[in-house]
């Protein structure tokens, strides 16, 4: 049985970017679909410069963009003593999510916005909280991908407990420990070089560090590693 909403029609987002003489991203452009024929039905014109930020990005953003009271608090914090509140809080469900949400950012300059990556938020110099924008990665980038021979690849989102029960089913283990491994993730301890009670006799986490995949500001990924003279 059918009701009126299921008839109307959609906007489905795609990121086509009108900017302005000054560079500025003034309007996007997002399909129309009708979800009950599934057919392209044209394209609606998005004035940004009269919409919040919170709806700017919500019309290519397929992740959570979060600005109530209660969010904003908790975000505000981590370990430390500083308390900073952000604008927004986005979870990107994926990689393309961040690369348009750093296009975005870096096409509206005189919007003063900034990204600032989450993990677990235990970091207790600050680290993680910011005026502008907070990109938390625990909520949809939280997957341990693989675990095989002496390697692993796993997401930013990953808490610490949860790779070393699997990374143990391989007799294998990651020995920067530290102190808040129960509740700290892969992301934190990777941007933090952290280190622990075993880091005298095992090294810090860069040593354990092969590869990284990043989105730079240009909006594009790239795999960062260390390269031999033959690359140089």
């Amino acid at each position: 049985m059918s009701n009126h909403s299921s008839l109307q029609a959609r906007e489905r987002s795609a990121v086509i970017w009108s900017v302005s003489s000054a560079g500025v991203v003034t309007k996007v452009f997002t399909e129309k679909i009708n979800p009950y024929w599934g057919f392209f039905v044209g394209m609606v014109e998005l004035d940004l410069l009269e919409m919040g930020l919170k709806e700017q990005l919500l019309q290519f953003f397929r992740g959570e963009v979060l600005n109530d009271e209660e969010v904003l608090r908790k975000y505000s914090r981590d370990a430390s003593l500083f308390e900073i509140r952000p604008q927004l809080v986005v979870a990107p469900k994926d990689v393309d999510d961040i690369k348009n949400l750093v296009k975005f950012v870096s096409k509206n300059k005189e919007l003063r916005l900034s990204l600032t990556a989450r993990a677990a938020g235990t970091d207790m110099t600050g680290g993680p909280l910011t005026e502008s924008i907070v990109l938390d990665f625990t909520k949809y980038f939280n997957r341990i991908k693989t675990i095989e021979s002496n390697t692993a690849t796993v997401e930013p989102g990953v808490y610490y407990r949860d790779f070393k029960k699997e990374a143990l089913k391989h007799d294998l283990f990651l020995p920067s420990y530290p102190a808040s491994k129960e509740i700290c993730a892969i992301g934190g301890m990777v941007a933090n070089n952290a280190g622990g009670e075993k880091t005298l006799a095992y090294g810090k986490t860069d040593k354990y560090v092969q590869e990284l995949k990043v989105v730079f500001s240009d909006g594009n990924e790239y795999l960062v590693k260390p390269l031999g003279k033959g690359e140089l």
